[in-house]
This record gives structure tokens, sequence and C-alpha cells, in this order.
């Protein structure tokens, strides 16, 4: 999801290849269409809205004021992912966990993503494909945990 794996050419020790081979392109133009428009798994815009506003809701109080990056995992939020240390957490990153959370055939349907599904799967890239439909929310869970 992240323009640091795009082009990265170290050997990717657990699966063979290069590390750039399990890069994943975003199928929406952005989040908010990805959760519309999915072809696997959609939510109506008035289930979207409902969340978003609660979303936007949640950031006000002051638990979501006090959630920060940390810098776990020896500097790779900002080398890898391009996110500060102890900078806030987003709306998106809030909307993601809350759709996971409480969108149960979404969380399914996106966690199947993940794994080939037997015969119809003929390489990795049939998995990655599959996945980039959920690439903007699985980035943004990535980021937030």
């Amino acid at each position: 999801y992240w323009d640091y794996y795009k082009a990265n050419t170290n050997v990717d020790t657990l699966n063979g290849g290069f590390i750039s081979d399990w890069f994943v392109t975003n199928k929406h133009r952005d989040f908010k269409h990805e959760i519309l428009h999915n072809k696997q798994c959609q939510l109506s815009k008035q289930t979207f809205d409902y969340l978003l506003e609660y979303a936007q809701l949640y950031m006000t109080c002051e638990r979501a004021r006090k959630l920060r990056a940390t810098a776990a995992f020896g500097g790779v939020l900002l080398r890898e992912y391009g996110i500060e240390k102890r900078s806030a957490i987003t709306l998106p990153h809030i909307l993601a966990l809350m759709l996971y959370c409480n969108m149960h055939d979404l969380q399914r349907v996106f966690l199947a993503s993940f794994n080939a599904r037997g015969a119809t799967d003929k390489s990795i890239d049939d998995v990655i494909n599959r996945h980039s439909q959920f690439a903007h929310l699985a980035k943004h869970l990535r980021e937030s945990v």
C-alpha cells in the first residue's frame, strides 16, 4: 500500500521473491469510493454516512484526542508509512477501525481477501488483485494498530 514497498528489491525471506512482489495497488480512487463501490462487499451510502458521522463525533472526545502514533517497530512509521511519531490519529484511521469492528460482513470478506481460494487463484497475483479492492481499508488499519 505504501510507496516504500513498491520498488523494494529486498528478498522476501518468508515467501521467496522480492518484497515488491507483494505491493498492493488501489482499485478505488479513495477510501469512501472503496467502501461504497467495492465489488466484494459494499456498504450503503446511508450506513457509510452514519459511521462517518459517528467517527467525527468520536474524534472530538478526549480519548480519541489522546491517541498518538508510537515509535514502534524501529522507526517503521515514518520510514515506511510516512507517519510522524506522536502525530494524532486521523479521521480515516478511526473510520477504518469502526468499519472493521462493526461491519461484520465487511470484516469477513476483507479477511478472506488475504487468502488464496484453492483452484480459483492461479497465482499470488490473483490474491493481490482481489485484496486490492480493500487497499485503503487495509492501509488505514495497518497504520492504526
